[in-house]
């Protein structure tokens, strides 16, 4: 095929960018690598720009469908084409030389377009060329553009061609795409100001005739509807690829095209499924790209679609991509083309044997959607999925910006939606998006919104639990409470149950066990829970904390709710150590009594860190407590009580100095504030001191956990779990068990099941609890970590061996590591001589 360059291409030709194309994509990166293959194309070289695929626009004659357009082809001998493929980079070439013709109208203000010569021709020449023409100064046609209804259009018309008369008669959407266009133009601009300072006017020509002339293009032209759709969805991987949500609206409307039109019926309604689509598009993307600080991800949004309307299933071999585009929204599911694929299918396996797996797949995929009778895909199907996307899209950018959409009635509500968002959904979000759509009584929205908070915290937070814990039956529940299978009551019941939580009492040792451990041995305590991701922990609970103490005062916030939640480094709020992390002078004296070990916990425990401002942070670092207390008075409300601490009638307390009593008491307060705010209690001030990482400080030793179970496995399934007054026959552990705990564990450590499916099958053939512990048990011994519970002794020589003939001698440390911990930890306890044992024989061998 022969090149052209963008000059050629675009002489005496008009484009318009199907109903079924993305809209405009590239972001920053796309552009830097577009700029700088232009800067730096060297004199005398072309640079070959893609693939250009067309295709005719067979109707463009017809003046009642084309207004503004049927002129230039019928009078003026112009050609009009679809872009099917290659509208990202044409569009950013439109996009240059439109900021190049508003540079250089700015350099020459006052003088019309005819008045100016640029690269040794009118300006009004170059509009003409690639911008627009204008039709006896009535109207303008523009030469690159989308199709009419295309909410992009009046956008990039008026904000990038600058023809702002042009839109009025329309009402300009911004969307995701259109936050892209503007964007675009921006870059080039401040691009432009650059080189123009650098080599003025001529520097301006020279990226112009770079980018016209020096810029190569294949053509190819297309004329079949097969063609063009398969051609939009192969062709997606150069510049930015497509997403799915992209390449979705165009599988559905290419599948529209293929039903039958008996009638003017049957013709009238695919013409509607076809506005719904675009229809529904346009909606979801002026939700994506609402919040332009910080527009959404559109494939969130679709995936967590699917999981409400489709349903979540593990097992499936597809993900939500191959779900959506091979197995419901194929063109085999339409009854014209059924037979025809599955045979083609069947021919392609029997010739080609074992060599076409993936064909086997797919024909597996699509025989199994053939099983069914009643599975062939309807107008109907599609327009009742459309109609979804559309509705809920609303609602899941409500997740994120409760304050831009109005779906909270109360304020109560609202606020803890915002708590929400602060705090991440994570898998809740589907969830979050049905409650909000269901007609069902604010009270009962605010109960199921407040119990997910609460989970949220308590189950990820602070337990630390792995991020996919428990999803599969809080899927299963959305998609329930979706379709009108369960009520509100059952999803806020369910949200009610914590895990770590058993007979309203926090496991401290479950607690302590998965999150903080690990924090005071590698790290440093409670100042890195949940640092360096999106998941806070102590910022949140900080807030929270903050945000009680301004209510109790009846005062405003000290510090600005938002500041706590930044991703800039150089944050307002940071989190100071009032007791310095290298003391001296007289921090020295005040803590003397406490071992490296001990000063460690003080320095990185909860009562000892104190939400404050940026600028009195850096200010105070390691000065003493006098310095300090008189730098926190004008601070936060929590700074305020540490510098100035009061009993519970209000009197100021005769407090002095910063001390060890200080650190513990302020932490147990701040404990007793968790458990009020969050619904649960303590069973006793040892397993509060525990959580804090201030053991050494208890009076009374810790007691055990014997008889607490956990209430959680009632949530999903019909028998409840025994409790401590009415526990049931303990199942007995065999060999067989042993095995099969072993299989389910690989399995979720490998990621082909989650813990609560592995749970599910081993609670067949052993308690719930105890097969949890099996479960944790392989893990802690792959990663080095200590278990709490006991394993009997046949299944901890059985982990030991089967872990290092699956994954090596590699993991042979991380065992005797955990074996080591537990001998130290247990020992003349629970411990019984096998850990010894079976550590003995790793050393030895």
């Amino acid at each position: 095929m022969e090149l052209e360059s963008l000059q050629e291409l675009f002489t005496k030709k008009i484009f318009r960018i199907p109903d079924y194309q993305r809209g405009y994509a590239w972001g920053t990166k796309q552009l830097s690598e577009f700029w700088d293959d232009l800067v730096n194309l060297p004199e005398g070289r072309d640079h070959y720009f893609g693939m250009v695929t067309l295709r005719e626009i067979e109707d463009i004659r017809d003046e009642s469908l084309w207004p503004t357009e049927h002129w230039l082809v019928v009078d003026c001998g112009y050609a009009a084409n679809y872009v099917v493929d290659g509208q990202q980079r044409l569009t950013t070439a439109i996009i240059l030389i439109s900021a190049i013709v508003d540079f250089v109208k700015a350099q020459n203000d006052g003088l019309d377009f005819d008045e100016i010569k640029f690269n040794k021709r009118k300006l009004s020449e170059v509009i003409e060329d690639y911008l627009y023409v204008t039709e006896d100064e009535i109207y303008d046609t523009f030469i690159f553009g989308y199709k009419t209804d295309d909410p992009s259009y009046n956008f990039f018309k008026a904000k990038i061609l600058g023809r702002e008369e042009e839109s009025e008669k329309s009402h300009i959407e911004e969307t995701f795409y259109t936050l892209n266009l503007e964007n675009a133009k921006k870059f080039f601009s401040d691009e432009l100001l650059k080189v123009f300072k650098n080599e003025g006017i001529l520097g301006i020509e020279n990226i112009y005739r770079k980018l016209t002339q020096r810029l190569k293009v294949n053509i190819y032209e297309i004329s079949d509807d097969f063609d063009v759709f398969v051609t939009f969805e192969t062709m997606n991987n150069r510049g930015k690829r497509l997403s799915v949500l992209e390449l979705l609206k165009n599988r559905l409307i290419y599948l529209s095209t293929l039903f039958a039109e008996n009638d003017e019926r049957q013709r009238g309604q695919k013409i509607k499924v076809r506005e719904n689509i675009n229809n529904a598009w346009k909606s979801i993307y002026n939700f994506l790209g609402k919040n332009k600080e910080h527009p959404l991800r559109d494939d969130d949004y679709l995936r967590d679609h699917w999981i409400v309307y489709f349903g979540y299933q593990t097992r499936q071999k597809d993900n939500y991509e191959n779900a959506l585009l091979k197995k419901y929204f194929s063109r085999n599911r339409i009854a014209e083309y059924r037979d025809e694929v599955t045979e083609d299918l069947m021919e392609a396996v029997e010739s080609n044997g074992d060599d076409l797996e993936a064909e086997e797949v797919e024909l597996e995929v699509r025989l199994d959607v053939q099983e069914s009778n009643d599975n062939v895909l309807t107008l109907k199907e599609i327009s009742d999925y459309v109609n979804s996307l559309k509705k809920m899209v609303r609602y899941w950018y409500a997740t994120y910006f409760p304050d831009d959409e109005p779906v909270a009635e109360s304020g109560e509500l609202k606020e803890i939606l915002r708590r929400l968002a602060r705090l991440d959904y994570g898998y809740f979000r589907p969830l979050a998006m049905v409650i909000l759509e269901k007609d069902v009584a604010e009270e009962k929205k605010l109960q199921a919104f407040s119990a997910m908070e609460r989970y949220i915290f308590l189950h990820f937070r602070l337990a630390g639990n792995p991020s996919a814990s428990n999803r599969s039956p809080f899927y299963r529940l959305t998609r329930e409470f979706y379709n009108n299978r369960v009520d509100i009551d059952k999803v806020i019941d369910a949200l009610s149950k914590v895990e770590c939580v058993q007979q309203g009492v926090l496991r401290t040792d479950l607690v302590y066990a998965k999150t903080f451990e690990r924090l005071f041995d590698k790290s440093d305590g409670y100042y890195s829970w949940g640092r360096g991701n999106d998941a806070p922990g102590l910022r949140y609970f900080l807030y929270e904390y903050e945000t009680n103490l301004k209510d109790a005062n009846k005062a405003a916030m000290k510090v600005d709710p938002e500041e706590f939640f930044k991703a800039d480094p150089k944050d307002k709020v940071s989190i100071e150590h009032i007791y310095p992390q290298t003391p001296k002078d007289r921090w020295v004296e005040l803590f003397s009594g406490y071992n490296t070990d001990e000063l460690k916990r003080l320095t990185g425990t909860l009562g000892n860190l104190l939400a404050l401002s940026q600028r009195v942070n850096s200010s105070v670092q390691n000065e003493d407590f006098e310095k300090k207390k008189k730098r926190y008075l004008e601070n936060s409300h929590s700074a305020v009580n540490v510098a100035m601490p009061r009993d519970a009638d209000g009197e100021l307390l005769p407090y002095e100095d910063w001390t060890p009593e200080r650190i513990r008491a302020r932490g147990i307060d701040m404990l007793n504030f968790m458990a009020g705010h969050w619904k649960f209690k303590f069973r006793n001030e040892t397993d509060m001191l525990k959580l804090l990482g201030l053991s050494f400080m208890a009076d009374e030793p810790e007691e055990s956990w014997e008889g607490y179970t956990s209430e959680v496995g009632s949530i999903f399934t019909e028998p409840a779990v025994a409790t401590k007054k009415t526990r049931g026959p303990r199942l007995k552990i065999t060999p067989e068990v042993v095995q099969l705990a072993y299989v389910k564990a690989k399995e979720v450590h490998e990621g082909k099941i989650d813990a609560e499916e592995a749970l599910n099958e081993l609670e067949k053939v052993g308690n719930r609890s105890s097969m949890n512990m099996y479960i944790y048990a392989f893990e802690a011994m792959l990663n080095g970590k200590n278990y709490t519970m006991d394993i009997n002794p046949y299944a901890l020589n059985y982990y030991v061996d089967n872990l290092l003939k699956d994954y090596g001698e590699g993991c042979r440390e991380n065992i005797i590591r955990t074996l080591t911990e537990r001998v130290r930890r247990y020992k003349g306890e629970r411990v019984s001589i096998k850990e010894e044992e079976v550590l003995a024989r790793l050393r030895k061998a």
